[in-house]
């Protein structure tokens, strides 16, 4: 009887302080609202709206602007490429990025945010660095690719017909490859390493 009575004497102020205590927690001030900035999925594969494309394209911009041109002392960060896979034509002509653009035509197929750069640092006309960038490839695993070409004069000028000056020839001598590929597929960072 006297477990009765305390249990009874207990159980109204603990539901009263219960009540109190939720009302409370309803009454009290909300929390002020934080506006987050959208995110969107960018691996999807649909039509893409214009905010989306320019929130994917912002975040692949960061990885294109740090892009920059690289000396042939980074060879080690890049995988060569054997200059024999090219047809001896592609690998030679009158300018570094063309020769570029000419040797890793673009891909048939490309997601929607799909970017290139191109950037040439020609040095006192002895060699020429181009890097090719592309991000947004239409791949699983790979999203972005870039190549790092070094170019020599090859030493006989051509005067094409209609010009005055004579124009320098520039052949490959080197191709290294980089990749970035996509979330959960391997390195989130540039890297001669393959992707899974």
């Amino acid at each position: 009887m006297i477990k009765k009575t305390i249990l009874s004497g207990l159980g109204i102020p603990l539901i009263l302080g219960l009540i109190f205590w939720s009302s409370g927690r309803v009454r009290s001030h909300p929390s002020p609202t934080v506006l987050a900035r959208p995110w969107f999925n960018c691996l999807t594969r649909e039509l893409w709206s214009p905010e989306k494309k320019a929130w994917c394209q912002g975040q692949d911009q960061d990885l294109l602007s740090g892009s920059s041109t690289q000396q042939p002392k980074d060879r080690n960060q890049y995988e060569s490429l054997d200059l024999n896979r090219f047809p001896a034509q592609d690998i030679v002509g009158e300018d570094p990025k063309t020769i570029a653009l000419q040797i890793f035509a673009l891909p048939e197929l490309s997601e929607d945010n799909f970017q290139e750069q191109v950037k040439v640092s020609i040095d006192n006309d002895q060699t020429a660095i181009v890097v090719l960038t592309r991000i947004g490839l239409a791949d699983d695993s790979v999203r972005g690719l870039k190549y790092l070409l070094e170019l020599a004069p090859t030493g006989i000028p051509i005067q094409p017909p209609g010009t005055l000056a004579p124009q320098r020839l520039w052949k490959v001598t080197w191709i290294g490859r980089q990749q970035l590929c996509q979330p959960n597929r391997g390195s989130q960072d540039w890297t001669r390493a393959t992707c899974n």
